[in-house]
């Protein structure tokens, strides 16, 4: 009921703000109005994503690269794009699966939601917005509420702030439409897997003659899922309405809320393997699991956006980004290590809580010039304020358990929860505050030859004002003196024909150390080639890039208090991103990555020196999908899959042996489904998905096991 009656007064909060604007906002309107008289009015069309072709694998257009609608094959970074169809086609209910067939993108060990880009972790952003996932919210971000995804390569500090050097993932929204839309669908599956979502978008009002209307747009789900593991269910529920009010052609304002609820029967640890992990031990089945029925994690998370848009006349536009965050997380479970002795597991009793806030606020002024020289200019001015507080009510463990694996008898005494009194407080209420304050601009030139020949160059910077305090802590009260950073990105592209294009880009970034005041900093460059060949039979890119990241804070294993900024890590390889449609019913796509990652320095655990990044050494896919379009079995089609990860280091026992080495896997995925028309204009799909067609054991989050052979079969109706 508390986190209910906090949803119920950030909803008043956000209504009540968007009544006080709406005076000023009119009071804008008509000095436009009057200074516009016996103009033409323009649609309303900066910081707007729109697509060609909504069913294509292959995107067109993004938005990540310069927060406004760009050509992908134009700019000079490589951006990947998962699109709905893809999303849909794939059976990817979350951001773990919906990356499947990008290159050099993992996931990250044993925490759900959090995915890496080229060996560091990534943020994930929700229309150019940083949220909490992983640590904060034990929730695998959901594919329900999400329209695309775009993955952004490379340092990317200049758009989106303080990240790793690896990149960004950049969640684009559902968002409501000017037609009348409605779809339910029903999905049920192996291990209990029940998943029913709902989408219904349109106008509620609509005066063409001014230009205005109102657009609503309303996404639920609910699902419940059990495991082919013992002791792990999962019940979730997420609703995210939104409104987009265009008050004229000029100007629009929209609001985005987002509440879900995650409710977890868990644990994180690690289940007994054969010593190189390639399967379980011998007499212990995959089901195992060596937790107790009442570990849990529950948690909530409440989301509100507001999005002011004004465009003054053809040149010149403005955007205001309002965001607030609160996310809650209790965990009870069991952490597990490596087998201490033959059938042996030492065991950790972990209760905690997390309260977190997030606030940005950001502003972009937006300026078009056309026919600056021999070509186009644009120019982006953006301010940005952010704040996170992260309250960790408490962590609490009990002492070291033995869990024994194969004494039955045993196991029930050895799951039992550890009284109250064994449990020993390492934290209570550590509250630490994180802020930054950011000025950027960017430029980007677009000069256009004969012969479809074009030449682009993109460049800006940024300076980020970092601050920390940890306000309340077992180790005292302290607080860390701004500091402000530099970091620049340059880029050009250059088009030999309508079809090629090379590219080369420069980028840096930074993100803040927990215990210094100097941020962690990154650089790296990239070149390749983007095309589009054959009349859009294959188009992609292929690229080699290279990127560092230094000042890395690295604690004392034996005495955590003492840290050094000693640490370097490396990252360079080679990525090729294919889409291939050989003829009108089939479609491809190919991605291949190839990961040389290190690293450098690490003065506290000089074992890791020389050893890769905890990632993949290289990732290889490939999706095919065929469509019957004509005959008797017209909406007919097929899909299948197929993922190779390479081998990859996990941090487990990193102190010890410099980190355990989990084997390369293959795994296979198969859809079969039928789309056509029921009661004359509504349209239903029905399919299936076998997820792991060879049953192949593998390890997908560090050391769980990958789920065995399954199959969800899905029903949707959209009318």
């Amino acid at each position: 009921m508390k986190y209910k009656s906090k949803f119920l007064f950030r909803f008043a909060q956000v209504s009540a703000m968007i009544l006080l604007s709406y005076s000023s906002i009119q009071a804008q309107n008509e000095a436009a109005e009057d200074q516009d008289d016996g103009e033409e009015l323009v649609s309303l069309t900066p910081f707007v994503l729109t697509e060609e072709d909504d069913s294509s694998y292959a995107a067109g257009n993004i938005i990540s690269g310069t927060r406004n609608q760009t050509r992908l094959k134009y700019f000079p970074q490589n951006i990947a794009v998962i699109t709905n169809a893809l999303l849909e086609d794939t059976a990817a209910f979350n951001t773990e699966q919906a990356v499947l067939y990008v290159s050099n993108v993992s996931n990250e060990n044993n925490d759900e939601g959090q995915l890496d880009i080229r060996g560091w972790r990534a943020p994930h952003y929700r229309n150019g917005v940083e949220f909490f996932t992983g640590g904060e919210v034990a929730i695998s971000v959901d594919t329900v509420f999400i329209d695309r995804i775009e993955v952004v390569k490379g340092p990317s500090t200049l758009l989106y702030g303080a990240a790793q050097p690896g990149g960004i993932v950049n969640l684009i929204t559902k968002k409501p439409l000017a037609e009348n839309k409605n779809s339910i669908a029903f999905v049920a599956g192996s291990d209990k897997f029940f998943r029913f979502e709902y989408d219904s978008t349109g106008p509620i009002f609509e005066n063409k003659e001014k230009g205005s209307s109102l657009l609503y747009r309303m996404v639920g789900l609910y699902s419940d899922k059990g495991s082919f593991r013992e002791f792990e269910e999962e019940s979730k529920f997420i609703v995210a309405p939104s409104l987009t009010w265009n008050i004229d052609d000029k100007t629009s304002i929209s609001m985005e809320l987002f509440f879900s609820r995650l409710d977890e029967i868990t644990g994180r640890n690690n289940r007994p393997f054969e010593n190189d992990f390639s399967a379980p031990l011998p007499g212990v089945p995959l089901s195992f699991n060596p937790n107790n029925p009442e570990n849990f994690k529950n948690s909530e998370e409440i989301n509100v956006t507001i999005n002011f848009v004004r465009k003054f006349n053809d040149w010149l536009s403005l955007r205001s980004t309002y965001f607030y965050q609160e996310a809650f997380k209790h965990e009870l479970n069991v952490a597990g290590v490596r087998e201490t002795s033959p059938g042996v597991i030492p065991a950790f009793w972990i209760d905690w809580i997390n309260d977190s806030q997030r606030y940005s606020v950001e502003t972009n002024l937006l300026g078009q010039f056309q026919n600056v020289g021999p070509g186009n200019f644009e120019l982006l001015i953006g301010h940005q304020f952010r704040k996170i507080v992260r309250n960790k009510l408490y962590q609490n463990w009990s002492g070291a358990t033995d869990f024994h694996i194969f004494d039955l008898e045993q196991q029930a005494i050895d799951r039992q929860r550890p009284p109250e009194d064994t449990f020993t407080v390492r934290r209570d209420d550590d509250i630490r505050e994180e802020g930054s304050n950011s000025f950027y601009f960017t430029g980007n030139y677009n000069v256009l030859f004969n012969n479809d020949r074009q030449w682009r160059i993109f460049g800006g910077g940024r300076w980020t004002e970092l601050a920390a305090r940890t306000v309340k802590s077992l180790s005292g009260v302290s607080e860390s003196d701004a500091q402000t950073q530099f970091t620049a990105q340059i880029g050009s592209s250059f088009t030999f024909n309508k079809d090629i294009t090379g590219f080369f880009t420069y980028s840096e970034s930074i993100i803040p150390n927990v215990q210094s005041a100097t941020p962690q900093s990154g650089s790296g460059f990239e070149t390749g080639i983007k095309f589009d060949l054959l009349d859009r039979k294959l188009s992609g890119s292929i690229s080699y890039f290279n990127a560092e990241k230094s000042n890395i804070e690295r604690r004392d294993f034996f005495n955590p208090e003492f840290t050094s900024l000693a640490g370097k890590e490396e990252s360079k390889g080679i990525e090729a991103e294919l889409y291939i449609n050989p003829t009108k019913n089939w479609t491809m796509i190919l991605s291949g990555g190839y990961l040389d990652s290190e690293i450098v320095e690490d003065p506290q655990l000089p074992l890791n020196e020389g050893a890769p990044l905890p990632a993949p050494n290289g990732t290889f896919t490939m999706w095919n999908k065929y469509t019957v379009r004509e005959g008797s079995l017209a909406g007919l089609y097929a899909g299948f899959g197929y993922l190779w990860r390479g081998e990859k280091r996990s941090t487990i026992g990193e102190a010890i042996s410099g980190g355990l080495i989990i084997p390369d896997y293959s795994r296979y995925d198969v859809t079969v489904g039928y789309r056509g028309k029921l009661f004359g204009d509504k349209v239903y799909t029905i399919s299936a998905f076998l997820e792991n067609l060879a049953d192949t054991f593998y390890l997908d989050h560090g050391t769980r096991a990958g789920a065995p052979r399954n199959l969800r079969v899905s029903f949707k109706i959209e009318y």
